[in-house]
């Protein structure tokens, strides 16, 4: 009896011991979750807190913008402008309402939705001071497709004319003499700027294009001359190669 009891107290004494074993190894365990918990919930927390600043670090300013598809030259009304919030944009050099706008001529041609700059408004007067706008119907092939409005070109004085009529019938003595002595001489170039194209003759076969330039004011008359001579050509140059 003495010994079964004995027994029973070593038993009772070690499951205690196992038990506190098992209390110690669990107390660290449970320490490292919370820990890990805590650690992730901080992660989360700063990359909302990123994304919340990054979102509204980039404020969104007014941005004027072109309705549709502008020419060089076209003076812009109310209706060409649209007044949209663009963020990132505060740093730019963009006009920032209509009233900015309305009003100027546009130095290039815009396409629909883009940002208008400063910088692609011209003066309130156009042509601007010293230049001048001259027109030209030319040939098909004399001007190249890639002049579009706003391009640079070099306006070339060819020594013979450039008509596309066929040669054989001889003009009129009086006419090409009238016309030769006021051409100017040939060899010259002048720079120039795409203004306008007329876009209803343009492409319609081998019918004339009609061409409008910026030229500075004391090219214009020898310009002129050439184009009623027929004896131009145009080259379109790299931007700043032109007027």
């Amino acid at each position: 009896m003495a010994s079964t009891t004995r027994n029973t107290i070593r038993t009772d004494r070690k499951t205690q011991e196992q038990e506190k074993e098992r209390v110690r190894l669990a107390a660290p365990s449970r320490r490292r979750w919370r820990w890990l918990a805590a650690g992730a919930l901080l992660i989360a927390c700063g990359g909302a807190a990123g994304a919340w600043a990054s979102l509204h670090g980039e404020q969104r300013v007014p941005v004027a913008t072109a309705v549709s598809d502008l020419p060089a030259g076209h003076v812009l009304t109310a209706e060409d402008v649209r007044v949209v919030p663009m963020a990132g944009a505060e740093s730019l050099d963009l006009v920032d309402a209509r009233d900015g706008a309305v009003g100027k001529p546009l130095a290039v041609p815009l396409r629909a939705n883009t940002p208008i700059a400063e910088a692609a408004l011209g003066g309130a007067a156009f042509p601007g001071e010293g230049e001048a706008v001259v027109a030209a119907e030319v040939a098909p092939g004399v001007l190249p497709g890639a002049a579009v409005e706003g391009a640079s070109v070099a306006a070339i004085i060819t020594d013979t004319p450039t008509e596309a009529a066929s040669p054989s019938a001889p003009p009129d003595e009086e006419g090409a003499e009238g016309e030769q002595g006021t051409a100017p001489p040939p060899g010259r170039s002048i720079e120039a700027r795409v203004h306008a194209i007329d876009a209803a003759e343009a492409g319609q076969g081998r019918a004339p294009v009609v061409v409008e330039v910026v030229v500075a004011a004391e090219d214009a008359e020898a310009l002129a001359r050439a184009a009623g001579a027929e004896q131009l050509r145009f080259a379109v140059v790299p931007s700043g190669g032109g007027r």
